[in-house]
């Protein structure tokens, strides 16, 4: 039975979502581009909006580029930088401590001031304030982990992790069998953070792969502005 479950969550999983992102993400920037967007209700409360927003973006930006460069990034790589695994290990852990809290506390604040103000509270919708618990849920079992890590300094589970998700890219069949006997708080936190990965292009999460067109946004030509007189008909 738990073999069936590995299989099903890390070997099967993984690739549905991917695929349902994809296909999904297209669909609905073709269907309908004006939901594709966050939906910002600055203009109706901004000043803990720009508290929370600002912490929980810090902290969850900071936490997805060290997960994707940290699992992505091939062992050997960091190595030639001399960047040993445990000193990699800890880098990581001081992070966690770090980014998850700021995370959590932005996010908390986030949800609070959907519940409280009741002009912001009217124009949320109804899967904003769940996205948001889901989401400070993952980071906390994100957070969780760090205790297991502690009692890995050497890094061992961090190879065993990386070296799963990059079977992953290169289509290992056999890729999951690694996570046969990783602590069920490591395979708890990757198989949500696989749930967000399927269900993100029917949600305000679409904005994340906005994002990745902060690049074109930087080398943008100018914008050009002209005055003009404007009169009533």
């Amino acid at each position: 039975m738990n073999r069936s479950i590995d299989l099903l969550l890390f070997g099967i999983l993984p690739y549905v979502a991917v695929c349902v992102a994809v296909v999904g993400s297209a669909w609905r920037i073709r269907s309908a581009p004006l939901t594709w967007k966050t939906g910002s209700s600055q203009l109706l409360e901004s000043k803990w909006l720009r508290i929370g927003s600002i912490l929980f973006h810090f902290g969850m930006v900071n936490l997805m580029l060290g997960h994707v460069g940290g699992l992505l990034t091939p062992h050997e790589v960091y190595e030639t930088f001399g960047l040993t695994t445990p000193l990699k290990q800890r880098i990581e852990i001081v992070m966690g401590f770090i980014m998850a809290p700021a995370a959590f506390v932005g996010g908390a604040i986030l949800i609070w001031r959907r519940l409280v103000d009741p002009r912001v509270k009217a124009a949320s919708s109804w899967g904003d304030i769940p996205l948001l618990v889901a989401l400070l849920l993952e980071v906390g079992l994100g957070f969780a982990t760090i205790p297991q890590s502690m009692h890995h300094l050497d890094g061992s589970m961090m190879l065993r992790l990386t070296g799963y998700v990059q079977g992953l890219v290169v289509l290992d069949t056999s890729a999951w069998q690694a996570m046969a006997d990783v602590p069920w708080i490591y395979k708890l936190h990757m198989a949500v953070g696989f749930c967000f990965v399927l269900v993100l292009p029917f949600t305000r999460l679409v904005h994340v792969l906005s994002g990745l067109l902060v690049v074109r946004y930087l080398v943008r030509p100018w914008q050009v502005v002209r005055k003009g007189v404007w009169s009533p008909r």
